[in-house]
């Protein structure tokens, strides 16, 4: 149990750094976020695919 909340204040942390570079996505619109969306995880999943093979 004790090695979860050390964990948590990592990722807790790791935000924090990375939210000025969070912010700016958010002005795009709602449409142009899907395809960052989308693209991101098409391309997680063909670097798994990559990787496997």
């Amino acid at each position: 149990m004790t090695t979860i909340v050390p964990m948590a204040q990592h990722r807790q942390a790791a935000r924090r750094r990375a939210w000025s570079h969070v912010i700016p996505f958010f002005a795009f619109p709602p449409q142009i976020r899907r395809v960052i969306y989308t693209t991101n995880a098409f391309e997680r999943s063909m670097h798994r695919w990559l990787r496997s093979g």
